[in-house]
């Protein structure tokens, strides 16, 4: 095939999808965890060039008429990279106007407290509720490790906490967490915290499959339909919920159990053919723990988002 027949990400500032580079590992510093995750997005970018045909015959799909655009790296000029706060407050404002513009934002990192500025940015409109899907392993509201610090253990936490700031509660779905990465407290913390809250373990992910869809598309609408009250649904992916043999680039790999490739690109599908998803955000890609085989991954995520989206478009 030839070059122009495949997808490309164009830097830019619009388009219906714009990618936002989280590229920083502070939280995970903070949280005494290994770091790396900082060369996440610049890595991921080597693979875009052939990120996937634009005429889809296995879907039957037409992604010319779908924009992607790089937005690149949220930058820091005259900020302490140690200073996550004021970081997360600079992505925060871009996820907030790239929403306004009516694009989806895509914040590629980087360690997982990018969610909690993503999450905040979403919520530009007044009076709509948001729903918010996480895929992680964990469920990140620890009690923060530097007194009152976010890191990428304490976000959801520290969001919660902050819920006054925001355009009322949020309703969440919590799919794969693993028994031996969450506590209790922090279980119960969601609990108390949240309008409403749904949390499937990695162990229970199986028995959530139907005859008619695969397991991913159909948690996916499990989910979808948990959250029917919301008007726009966040999704999150937290890598490290991806069995290791499928997603080795991260930093605290998952040997039992988790989500397949097919079912993490089924959910990626689906998402982008929901019309209530309207930002997504990708944590934990470590390229100093591996590179290729994860990048790949996740710019196959990208392209089976857009492919999903271009029936939005259509319709």
């Amino acid at each position: 095939m030839e070059s122009s027949e495949f997808l490309k990400i164009e830097r830019a500032e619009d388009g219906h999808i714009v990618i936002i580079g989280y590229s920083h590992h502070e939280g995970a510093s903070r949280a005494k965890r290994m770091k790396g995750q900082d060369l996440g997005p610049d890595c991921l970018r080597r693979f875009w060039d052939r990120l996937g045909p634009i005429q889809n015959p296995e879907y039957d799909a037409d992604l010319s008429h779908v924009h992607v655009s790089d937005f690149g790296n949220i930058a820091y000029e005259n900020i302490p990279t140690t200073d996550v706060e004021k970081i997360l407050e600079k992505l925060q404002q871009k996820v907030s106007l790239f929403r306004s513009k009516g694009s989806i934002p895509f914040v590629v990192g980087g360690t997982k407290e990018l969610s909690f500025a993503t999450i905040r940015g979403t919520q530009v409109t007044p009076g709509r509720k948001l729903g918010v899907i996480n895929l992680s392993d964990t469920i990140d509201a620890q009690p923060c490790y530097d007194y009152n610090k976010i890191d990428q253990c304490s976000w959801l936490r520290v969001l919660l906490e902050k819920k006054t700031e925001m355009n009322g509660n949020i309703e969440l779905v919590c799919l794969g967490s693993v028994g031996d990465r969450i506590t209790k407290e922090g279980k119960e913390f969601i609990e108390t915290n949240t309008d409403k809250h749904n949390i499937i373990f990695n162990k229970d992910l199986s028995k959530h499959t139907s005859e008619a869809l695969s397991l991913g598309a159909s948690l996916f609408k499990e989910s979808l339909n948990f959250l029917s009250a919301c008007d726009e649904v966040h999704l999150i992916l937290s890598l490290e919920v991806i069995n290791s043999s499928f997603c080795p680039g991260v930093s605290n790999p998952l040997t039992v159990g988790g989500f397949t490739v097919e079912d993490i690109t089924d959910i990626f599908l689906e998402a982008g053919r929901s019309p209530k998803i309207v930002s997504v955000d990708i944590s934990g890609f470590n390229p100093a723990v591996e590179d290729f085989r994860t990048g790949r991954l996740i710019s196959a995520l990208i392209y089976y988002f857009v492919l999903g989206y271009s029936s939005r478009v259509k319709q």
